[in-house]
C-alpha cells in the first residue's frame, strides 16, 4: 500500500501575504512540511501550488534531496486556487496527476498543511503506524490547546 503525502501551498494569503514562503527559523515555511514528509516512510510527496516562488523552493528541495522519482512539485490550476476552494479540490488534482503516473488505488493519502509545521519528529510515522494496526479509516492530529511562542512582559 503505497502512502501519499499531499501539501497544499496557495498564493494569495488573505492574512499573511508570502507566508508559505516567509522564512520560519532560516527556512520558508513550506520547507518544514516536505522535509517532514521526506524523513518520513511516505512513498510519495506532492507538492501542488500555484505560486512561483513555492514551487522554486519545492524544486530545490528536490534537487537537493536527489529525488525526482518521490518529490513532485505540480502546478495548481486557476479553477483550485482561490480562497474559496476547499482543500478536497485540491487534493483531487493532486491525486489525478500522480493517478496519471500510476495505479493509487488503494493508497494511504495524507494532507500536510504547510501553516503547520511544527510537527514532533516522526509523528508522521506514528500517525502511519497507528492508521495501520486500527479498523480507522482516517487519522488526524490536533492539540487541545495551541502553544503560543511569544510571551508579553509587563
Amino acid at each position: 500500500m503505497e502512502t501519499i503525502a499531499i501539501i497544499p501551498a496557495r498564493k494569495g494569503s488573505v492574512g499573511i501575504h508570502g507566508k508559505n514562503y516567509h522564512p520560519i527559523c532560516g527556512k520558508p515555511l513550506v520547507y518544514w512540511s516536505l522535509l517532514a514528509a521526506y524523513q518520513s516512510s511516505v512513498e510519495t510527496i506532492i507538492l501542488t501550488t500555484n505560486c512561483p516562488q513555492v514551487k522554486k523552493i519545492g524544486l530545490e528541495f528536490r534537487d537537493e534531496c536527489h529525488d525526482k522519482k518521490r518529490i513532485h512539485v505540480i502546478g495548481r490550476p486557476k479553477s483550485c486556487s482561490t480562497s474559496m476552494t476547499p482543500t478536497e479540490e485540491t487534493m483531487d488534482h493532486a491525486l489525478s496527476y500522480i493517478q496519471k503516473k500510476r495505479n493509487i488505488n488503494n493508497s494511504l493519502i495524507m494532507l500536510l498543511q504547510p501553516t503547520s509545521p511544527a510537527r514532533k519528529n516522526g509523528l508522521i510515522d506514528v500517525c502511519l503506524n497507528k492508521l495501520l494496526n486500527s479498523h480507522a479509516d482516517g487519522i488526524m492530529t490536533c492539540s487541545e490547546h495551541t502553544p503560543f511562542f511569544y510571551k508579553r512582559n509587563k
